[in-house]
């Protein structure tokens, strides 16, 4: 609401469950376009796709295949259009770095073999995306490191359990496994009213609590989930980031402290990315592929799957041409004109 002077629109009405935004240029203001939007908040998916079937709603965006193809022959004057992700938009599990549990590589490294990623690909993607190998970028991408430094950390229980045991971990009378009397537990914060996001976080804790690692999850809505990520209040957190194919995305993502909540700091890392600002642009990739190796080994992330698609919703009684490659509201869309 605070806007300033410059600020294209005017907030002319509000609510907590809604706000309503109006252009000021009278030139952007065309004839039979779009020159007012009013933002409705839901819960969840599920209410917004009900207000869609009541015709509430003209236009909105859903993550699950799953839930619009539930209501599919009920949506008569809603269109879905299946539109393309950039590539490399991944969802990871992200850690804090200096949980007293999470820290240790070797438990990072375990949650990651005990993730049956295949069955995320298949059963909640619904083969529309792809499990990620050992890298934020898709394996055909450029930026994918072409050597044999990457583990991919496919599904190994028997890896996992070595490594919690070379670790010192134990499985106690629960099956939980423990350390000094300390149980591997940890909080896993995901955003909440999305059931593909909820879908994905049981999964992960499903996978888990069968290898003796207790997981809680905590739902929290999308502000409160950036808010508590950006002060470092949280264990572990499931996350989407579309990663640029550029020679900084990597480092600004993970350790840059300008721009990281990760903030990961490795003495080999640092040097590495100080040798990769000092050679020619042709030059810096090999070294963009050492950081991701040396990332790897720490397994910082647990990288999970690519989705490729967003689905948009569109009312098609109330918009005409509403399908634009850009996706462009008020420069594109028209309204239909009323009797």
């Amino acid at each position: 609401h605070d806007l300033s002077q410059s600020s294209p629109f005017d907030v002319f009405e509000s609510s907590p469950d809604w706000i309503g935004i109006r252009l000021k240029s009278r030139q952007l203001r065309a004839f039979n376009a779009v020159d007012a939007i009013l933002y409705h908040f839901f819960d969840t998916d599920s209410d917004l796709l009900r207000a869609i079937l009541l015709g509430n709603v003209d236009y909105s965006i859903f993550h699950d295949r799953n839930l619009l193809d539930k209501y599919l022959p009920d949506l008569q004057d809603a269109q879905p259009l299946p539109i393309r992700l950039p590539n490399n938009t991944i969802d990871m599990i992200l850690y804090n770095l200096e949980h007293p549990v999470l820290r240790s590589t070797e438990v990072r490294k375990a949650i990651s073999f005990s993730i049956k990623k295949k069955e995320i690909e298949e059963k909640i993607l619904e083969n529309q995306g792809v499990a990620a190998s050992g890298s934020p970028y898709e394996t055909d991408s450029d930026f994918y490191p072409k050597n044999e430094g990457i583990e991919r950390y496919n599904y190994s229980p028997r890896r996992a359990m070595m490594l919690l045991n070379q670790d010192g971990w134990q499985l106690n009378e629960d099956e939980i496994f423990a350390k000094n009397g300390v149980k591997l537990i940890f909080r896993l914060a995901f955003k909440k009213g999305i059931q593909l996001e909820h879908r994905l976080a049981t999964k992960i804790r499903h996978d888990l609590n069968l290898r003796g690692m207790e997981v809680v999850l905590v739902p929290q809505n999308l502000s409160e989930l950036k808010d508590n990520v950006q002060r470092g209040n949280f264990d572990a957190v499931l996350w989407q980031h579309q990663f640029e194919e550029t020679n900084f995305a990597f480092y600004d993502f993970f350790a840059n402290p300008d721009t990281s909540f990760i903030k990961f700091n490795n003495t080999t890392f640092d040097l590495t990315y100080k040798h990769l600002m000092s050679l020619p642009e042709e030059r810096r990739k090999q070294e963009v592929d050492r950081l991701q190796v040396i990332a790897n080994q720490k397994c910082i992330a647990t990288y999970l799957s690519f989705r490729w698609y967003l689905y948009h919703v569109f009312n098609t009684t109330r918009l005409t041409n509403y399908y634009d490659t850009q996706l462009k509201p008020i420069d594109e869309w028209q309204i239909k004109k009323r009797n």
